[in-house]
């Protein structure tokens, strides 16, 4: 009987055994599945996970009979097979990057209302690398699908402040990156509406850098409505008017730089008398200038420049924009302005010169225009002799 008592217990012992082993084999595949959905947050964690598959060599589990010296040799391996183990290699980069690829060809079929919900879920979480490849996925379908409905959440979700600050600085982060007139919209009446909010700061830089977002390879005139709209309402935060005569200046539309240079000759006859004076939106306005780059604004700048007297700040906030410019039509505006230039110009020759001739056509041209034009003044002619000796070195770098 005790036998028998003996034996059955050992089977009951076997099977219990059994089971929890099996229970927790089925637990691992289980969430190994589960796991095997999600991209990896990063490079560093597909190497990561490879790594964990690996038994490492634990220099505190080793026997301490073992000599000191042997014990830091072999710590000393182990820390840099670890370090080498943790630099992805490029198989495992290229893999990433393909996965990545594949995931947003995946994402670009949808909607941007599909979009932004799965982007929303994610903004908690750390899985940055799957959640910026929904955002560049969401920001392509807002520009060239648009979605009201989509725009209308992110308004209420920055107006109502219900995030917490690092969640809302995402979503202006996205509305900056999206550059769209809806998204600039949005951000002038959350800058314009609440003064006293801790996310001003990134709102006025999303703002100022728009203008810089040439997605389809072209600039984007449709954002400066908008600014427009701003700039002729009351403003009287510096700090806004200078964001939005920065953000004017960078879209470069003909219509916004008409107002600013409107405002520049509002401010005063001089240079000096904008810097001294009270005129916020001038003063805004005239060193937001330095900032055009966008060919389509050269006609609107070549117009007043050749309309100006020579210490009008409308001239020299002109004559530094087309300097800026530097294509063609910019430099050919300020060579025809040079023939005829006086003594006196000199110092803004040499100033807008040696930036317009950091563009090759624009150099060409004025070497030309030195061997083909006359010149009024000996010492405007000698002062492009020198801009161009400066620059042919670099040229012929080039």
């Amino acid at each position: 009987m005790k036998i028998f008592l003996v034996t059955f217990t050992i089977i009951i012992c076997v099977a219990l055994v059994g089971w929890l082993l099996y229970r927790n084999v089925g637990k691992v595949s289980t969430e190994q599945q589960n796991n095997s959905e999600e991209l990896p947050h990063s490079v560093n964690e597909v190497v990561t996970s490879k790594q964990e598959q690996k038994p490492l060599i634990e220099t505190g589990n080793i026997s301490k009979s073992l000599s000191d010296n042997k014990t830091d040799s072999i710590s000393k391996k182990s820390s840099k097979e670890s370090i080498n183990e943790q630099e992805p290699s490029l198989e495992t980069v290229i893999t990433v990057i393909e996965d990545s690829q594949r995931y947003y060809d995946q994402l670009i079929k949808k909607d941007p209302e599909v979009l932004w919900n799965q982007w929303y879920r994610l903004l908690a979480g750390d899985n940055n690398r799957t959640r910026n490849i929904i955002r560049r996925a969401l920001i392509t379908q807002l520009q060239h699908k648009g979605s009201k409905d989509v725009y209308q959440d992110l308004s209420s979700l920055l107006r109502e402040s219900s995030l917490p600050i690092t969640q809302n600085k995402l979503i202006i982060n996205l509305l900056g990156e999206t550059a769209t007139p809806e998204a600039m919209t949005i951000l002038l009446d959350e800058a314009m509406s609440n003064q006293d909010t801790p996310l001003r700061p990134t709102i006025l830089e999303k703002i100022t850098e728009m203008g810089d977002e040439w997605w389809d390879n072209r600039s984007h005139p449709e954002l400066s409505p908008p600014l427009e709209k701003a700039w002729n309402s009351e403003l009287n935060d510096q700090n806004l008017i200078n964001a939005i005569a920065i953000g004017m200046a960078k879209v470069g539309s003909p219509s916004g730089v008409k107002l600013l240079l409107t405002a520049i000759a509002k401010g005063g006859n001089t240079v000096d008398e904008i810097n001294k004076g009270q005129n916020q939106q001038a003063l805004a306005a005239f060193e937001a200038m330095d900032g055009i780059l966008n060919n389509a604004a050269a006609p609107t700048l070549a117009e007043e420049f050749h309309n100006r007297e020579l210490n009008d700040p409308v001239f020299i906030a002109s004559g530094n924009a087309l300097a800026n410019i530097a294509n063609i039509e910019a430099t050919k505006a300020l060579i025809e302005w040079v023939k005829n230039a006086p003594d006196e110009a000199v110092p803004l020759v040499e100033q807008w010169f040696m930036e317009a001739s950091r563009n090759t056509e624009s150099f060409d041209l004025l070497q030309q225009s030195l061997q083909s034009e006359s010149f009024q003044s000996v010492k405007i002619k000698k002062e492009i002799q020198a801009v161009i000796k400066s620059r042919e070195p670099l040229e012929s770098q080039e």
